[in-house]
């Protein structure tokens, strides 16, 4: 399908939505986080995925289910002196926002980094987890494919991946481990989308599940999953980038071609 014909197609499946889906978020980092308290903050239910129980409880006793969000990216625009150079401090004058009501889960309580589940082991899932229709994952590059290996149990053919990382890859890893978990049946495997994003974002200091938002920069979404899962036109991947593109985080649909131009060049430009 042509671009431009998918873009009209991803506004008017946003603008007639019946509902706000729940978007689940893997990994909580600065860029999970602040997705996350977008996200609620445009209605949508919410569900950050936690590694650990204890990471959970501190998510609910500590910071009472809500994230705090400083835009520190303000003080470009307004032309003021930059006085937040890392997570450390908040610079004065700007109050963040918060969001409220966002629901946390943990991922898998046995769960140590580097460590991966079999794909035999979703058989064992408990039956009250439901389906993750929307997913978007911000974990480390190194450890994208473990973590989706806890939750693949939750994963089938109606839901779609977001994979927001700037790992080179990551994307090879997945489709791998999606190929051993299905058999090499694809048609059950979720769809994947792989993204990558230019804006500035770091974890603040005053509480872990607070960002700074640094910087603006585009985020850019692929307008077709990756070869081998399940294409477009797909139950719900046009209102997933309908929704994602609604976010006041200048979110672009760009071919698949182009997102992996857009890795490489980032990539370059870090090294």
């Amino acid at each position: 399908m042509p671009i431009d014909a998918l873009k009209r197609r991803i506004q008017g499946s946003a603008a007639a939505a019946d509902r706000m889906p729940r978007f689940y978020v893997l990994g909580a980092g600065a860029v999970g986080k602040l997705y996350a308290a977008h996200l609620r903050r445009e209605g949508h239910d919410v569900t950050l995925l936690l590694r650990t129980p204890q990471r959970r409880d501190e998510f609910i006793n500590w910071a009472r289910l809500s994230i705090k969000i400083t835009e520190v990216y303000r003080q470009q625009l307004n032309a003021q002196p930059s006085l937040c150079c890392s997570g450390s401090d908040v610079p004065a004058g700007i109050e963040p926002w918060v969001a409220r009501g966002i629901e946390a889960e943990v991922t898998d309580r046995g769960y140590k980094q580097g460590q991966q589940s079999s794909p035999s082991s979703r058989d064992a899932a408990s039956s009250d987890q439901p389906q993750i229709e929307r997913l978007l994952v911000t974990t480390k590059a190194y450890d994208t494919k473990n973590a989706l290996s806890l939750i693949w149990h939750r994963l089938g053919s109606d839901s779609v991946i977001v994979l927001l990382g700037n790992g080179m890859g990551v994307a090879e890893e997945v489709l791998d481990y999606a190929r051993r978990a299905t058999s090499g049946i694809m048609h059950k495997a979720p769809s994947i989308l792989l993204a990558t994003t230019y804006l500035g974002c770091m974890s603040g200091s005053n509480g872990s599940f607070h960002s700074l938002h640094t910087g603006l920069g585009p985020t850019y979404i692929a307008s077709e999953a990756l070869p081998g899962t399940p294409p477009l036109p797909h139950k719900h991947v046009e209102s997933t980038l309908g929704q994602l593109t609604r976010l006041p985080l200048d979110v672009r649909v760009v071919p698949l071609s182009e997102i992996r131009y857009l890795m490489a060049r980032k990539l370059a430009v870090n090294a």
